[in-house]
């Protein structure tokens, strides 16, 4: 395997693969939004009639990603995110699943938690169904009680 099999630092043979250029663009878009915050690229790579499913499992919009990026990126600044795996099926590479890690400082609001100048490093996963070269349905899992405890709310 060659250097561009791979996605980001992960080296693993098992990991990265050979994903389908669709992965790598919703990859691409993912680096956009969460580390330069260019929340409008959301609109380049997501339908309009997106179906957005977050950790809850409550449904949301185009709309809602975006009003999430927009929150994470005010409360955590400083926001980085790194692709660790992305992987698309084979038969079938309208399915794609990404596995992320976000790392950065909680210097704003999150929800309805103050800043906490604490660093916070949690890993997730999206699952992205496209059609027509845009995604129409995301799941994203993210861990939620993990980040929690970096910022000292729970033990």
């Amino acid at each position: 395997m060659g250097s561009e099999d791979y996605i980001g630092d992960d080296k693993r043979p098992w990991g990265g693969g050979n994903p389908s250029k669709k992965a790598k663009k919703l990859a691409t878009s993912m680096y956009e939004v969460l580390n330069n915050g260019e929340v409008t690229a959301i609109n380049e790579y997501h339908s309009e009639e997106l179906r957005y499913y977050r950790s809850s499992d409550e449904e949301g919009t185009r709309s809602d990603l975006k009003d999430d990026a927009r929150m994470f990126l005010s409360a955590f600044p400083d926001l980085e995110a790194t692709i660790l795996d992305v992987f698309a099926d084979d038969e079938d590479d309208n399915l794609v699943t990404i596995r992320y890690e976000i790392e950065g400082t909680h210097a704003g609001t999150f929800e309805t938690i103050p800043p906490t100048d604490q660093r916070i490093r949690a890993k997730g996963i999206g699952i992205a169904r496209f059609e027509d070269d845009q995604v129409v349905e995301f799941s994203l899992v993210f861990d939620n009680l993990g980040m929690l405890e970096d910022l000292g709310l729970i033990k």
